[in-house]
This record gives C-alpha cells, sequence and structure tokens, in this order.
C-alpha cells in the first residue's frame, strides 16, 4: 500500500478517525477518547 503524504484536510482527517473508535481530531490533534 503506497502512503498518503499529503496534508489531509480536517474533513478528511474526521472521515478517517470514523473507522478507527474512540479517536477523535480536535484542536488539530487526534486525541483517545
Amino acid at each position: 500500500m503506497e502512503e498518503d503524504l499529503r496534508i489531509l484536510t480536517e474533513d478528511e482527517i474526521e472521515k478517517k478517525l470514523k473507522d478507527f473508535p474512540g479517536w477523535e481530531y480536535r484542536d488539530n490533534k487526534i486525541t483517545k477518547k
């Protein structure tokens, strides 16, 4: 799998995090709930 080195927008990050329950994106940081 090729690494995706693009800068993600906040919306893209939020969508990706939906695949990882228990994590959230807030204040430019990904945090464990």
